[in-house]
């Protein structure tokens, strides 16, 4: 893919947004697990402590063959891994409302929100994922891809004193 000229291209603003999002959730105990391939920085748990903190999968794409990105979506659909792990969309589109910046413009953006961050895990490293599904967007664009775990109790007032 040919970058555009301009201050930033295309895979530049996917590394900025993961880093931006990386750092908006530091202060508030948001923590990032940013997957830069296929193999599980730590090991799949054989029993998974309970879910108890929510994860967000978050997705950035810039998509080059809308066909193969059609046909991935529609397995990824038929798969039934999302409820299957407890998880689903909250989140999917491409034109946001940018208030501040050039932020995103019309680059494809996908949250899905997991029961906790092995739920995400086991999603994205489950074979029906990494051989069935995942190959049918190999072409279809370039990824980035990161799990956000939501810590509710660090966004609770702090008592004043």
């Amino acid at each position: 893919m040919k970058e555009r000229p301009g201050p930033m291209c295309p895979r530049s603003w996917r590394q900025a947004i993961v880093a931006f999002l990386a750092a908006l959730a530091a202060p508030i105990g948001v923590a990032a697990d940013v997957t830069a391939d296929a193999r599980p920085a730590a090991p799949l748990l054989e029993h998974p402590a309970a879910c108890d903190k929510p994860a967000y999968l978050v997705v950035v794409a810039t998509i080059t063959d809308p066909e193969k990105s059609r046909r991935y979506v529609e397995a990824l659909r038929a798969s039934g891994l999302y409820p299957r792990l407890g998880g689903g969309y909250i989140m999917a589109g491409k034109s946001p409302e940018v208030l501040e910046g050039q932020m995103f413009g019309r680059t494809p953006i996908v949250v899905a929100r997991f029961p906790c961050r092995e739920a995400a895990r086991r999603f994205w490293y489950s074979e029906t994922y990494q051989k069935d599904i995942m190959p049918l967007r190999e072409g279809a664009g370039s990824f980035e891809v990161a799990i956000f775990e939501e810590r509710i109790d660090d966004m609770k007032p702090r008592p004043a004193g």
